[in-house]
């Protein structure tokens, strides 16, 4: 993988880390990243496959902790700039880190719930609907539709006889 791409990896259920580029993150100081996108891929395969044991799935946690203290200590905090206001923006290996050791349970029940998915395309499919007919009809608010002038101008727009 070249430094820099963008592969989107997306953890179960944090919208804090989701969509998480492990690409942003990997240089030659910050491989961590690489081997913790691997070590999630292969455990997510072993758990689909029905072959994950309790001494792998302790095995990963303890990896998985130790892949995130190497984030943080190879991405350290960056200090705040005299005279400077707001927050400070931090490396990009650190914004990763730090949401994925804060919820670590979350980022990991797919590995307790069989009825977790590892990523969540197949929510983004089920609300794309919504936000396709959201966005053609302008909103669903109703109290917009009763407006008369609203409705003259989606009228006018849609070319319906009033």
């Amino acid at each position: 993988m070249m430094p820099g791409s963008r592969t989107s990896v997306s953890v179960p259920h944090t919208g804090c880390v989701r969509p998480t580029y492990f690409g942003s993150c990997v240089t030659s100081t910050n491989n961590w990243a690489e081997e913790l996108r691997a070590a999630l891929h292969l455990v997510y395969h072993h758990r689909k496959a029905g072959t994950l044991t309790q001494v792998e799935k302790t095995a990963f946690l303890v990896r998985f902790d130790a892949l995130l203290e190497a984030g943080l200590i190879s991405n350290p905090t960056r200090k705040q700039v005299l005279k400077q206001r707001g927050w400070v923006k931090q490396f990009p290996g650190r914004n990763l880190a730090l949401p994925c050791q804060k919820h670590r349970d979350k980022v990991l029940c797919f590995l307790n719930q069989n009825v977790v998915p590892f990523g969540n395309n197949q929510a983004e499919r089920d609300i794309r609907v919504v936000y396709v007919k959201r966005k053609i009809s302008g909103s669903f608010c109703s109290d917009r539709r009763t407006d008369p002038a609203g409705l003259q101008s989606r009228s006018a727009r849609r070319s319906w006889p009033l």
